[in-house]
């Protein structure tokens, strides 16, 4: 277990890193890093991250990631900064990498790349309407773990 919530840390900075060094909203990281498990195992039938997503409040949710996020931030690798926007009179969250060093074979770097990059010009709106839409998400009860099925047909299963 420990290795997969080494591997979701490294995960969420490269990803980070990929989007410019910051990303606004936890949100967005969230609803990425769901997109990217998704389609990670649609191809090789496994989950990237090791994270297991329920359909909760606001679509895809995992505590997995909220866990990570802290201890990036304990461990100084992020610096996750509260921001008020005075005219949506809204609270949101600004995640800065401070790390440069990935834990990731080329291999991963590359699909995280090939996987996300078409989705890190789009809108946060555009991207929860891809994630609200999705199959996976749609089938699920509320409160449920979301389970992903690959191209062979072969279907996630929750780790408790």
């Amino acid at each position: 277990m420990k290795r997969n919530f080494d591997k979701l840390k490294e995960v969420i900075k490269y990803v980070i890193k990929l989007q410019g060094g910051k990303i606004y909203t936890k949100l967005r990281l969230v609803k990425l890093l769901y997109i990217l498990d998704r389609e990670y195992f649609k191809k090789y039938g496994k989950n990237l991250t090791g994270v297991n997503y329920k359909n909760y409040f606001y679509g895809p949710f995992s505590i997995q990631i909220t866990n990570a996020l802290e201890e990036l931030e304990n461990e100084g690798c992020v610096k996750i900064e509260k921001k008020h926007d005075i005219l949506e009179n809204k609270e949101y969250y600004i995640i800065i990498l401070n790390s440069h060093n990935f834990n990731l074979t080329e291999r991963e770097r590359l699909v995280i790349e090939n996987i996300l990059t078409p989705y890190f010009q789009k809108s946060l709106g555009e991207i929860l309407d891809i994630v609200y839409e999705s199959p996976e998400f749609l089938n699920t009860p509320f409160g449920e773990v979301i389970k992903f099925q690959s191209e062979q047909g072969s279907v996630s299963t929750s780790s408790k």
